[in-house]
């Protein structure tokens, strides 16, 4: 026997009868784990500074009208020069940044799984780079950002499966924690009871709601001048508080699921390579086998 398919023997042997831990690059189940979580983060980067936009001017909107029906105004309320509290320029682009850094995530981990094109390699880990750097609280090390990057460059302009599967398992490691933290912030962010920036949006919408109720009630029996804009100001409070209610619970189960991608995602990285679970699952992975086996013979 040639040393080449002894060599090629070999390797199919452990493989298949001793179970050793040997791999020839990511399994089926890991790819659609990395597929999982890019699908979940692909539009984050533009729902986020959206809604946050929408909940930034309805709050506005709903405290100027507050000032005009209310006559003694609360110490604790923003006045006329402060509308904007709790959604001020850098809390938001900061929420964006979070926003940002999950997208180009999982952009990255998605063009690491499919390219071995050099310009698509580098351009996806400097967006990535590029959108941590922007975050003012972060727990991801220059070190570590240098390594996410040196492990993508050691890939890029080849497509060598174990290769592959070392990088992507480099970098999830180092950014998994990183990423559920921005999960837990803007989860907070949008619930609309977690005392962040959608629970101001429905304290507001409330507050509106209930006073513009409460000025209709004393009205009772008459007809007011104001009548008509009072009820405009109670449906206004209304139809926002469904809003914080619908979108509160919509942004925050997207979210959620991205946090949930993520673990699953480490978890099917540290997993037995070789743990076949499907038919297809075993195919797919003695066809890549083979052609390991095909280069082990010429």
């Amino acid at each position: 026997m040639k040393p080449r398919h002894a060599a090629a023997l070999a390797l199919t042997t452990c493989l298949f009868v001793s179970g050793c831990s040997f791999s020839v690059g990511l399994s089926q189940q890991q790819k659609a784990a990395v597929a999982t979580f890019g699908n979940s983060t692909a539009t984050i980067s533009t729902s986020v500074p959206q809604e946050l936009t929408s909940m930034r001017n309805r709050t506005i909107q709903m405290r100027i009208d507050e000032l005009s029906v209310i006559d003694s105004v609360p110490k604790e309320w923003p006045d006329y020069q402060h509308l904007d509290k709790d959604f001020e320029p850098s809390t938001l682009q900061q929420r964006g940044a979070a926003a940002q850094v999950l997208a180009a995530y999982g952009n990255l981990l998605e063009k690491l799984t499919t390219s071995s094109d050099s310009s698509d390699l580098n351009q996806a880990v400097a967006n990535f780079q590029g959108s941590v750097s922007a975050l003012t609280q972060k727990s991801l090390s220059t070190q570590q950002l240098d390594a996410v990057g040196e492990a993508v460059r050691a890939v890029a302009g080849i497509y060598v499966e174990r290769k592959r599967a070392e990088a992507l398992k480099t970098i999830v490691v180092s950014v998994h924690d990183q990423t559920n933290a921005l999960c837990n912030l803007l989860v907070a962010d949008f619930d609309p009871n977690g005392g962040n920036l959608m629970s101001a949006v429905n304290l507001a919408a409330g507050r509106l709601k209930k006073d513009a109720d409460g000025r209709l009630k004393e009205a009772r029996g008459s007809l007011p001048q104001e009548h008509g804009a009072l009820v405009k100001l109670y449906w206004e409070g209304s139809q926002n508080k469904d809003y914080a209610e619908k979108v509160g619970k919509s942004m925050v189960a997207a979210i959620e699921q991205i946090q949930k991608a993520n673990d699953e995602l480490l978890k099917a990285l540290r997993a037995p390579e070789f743990a076949f679970e499907s038919p297809a699952e075993l195919e797919a992975d003695v066809k890549e086998i083979q052609a390991w086996i095909a280069i082990l013979k010429n």
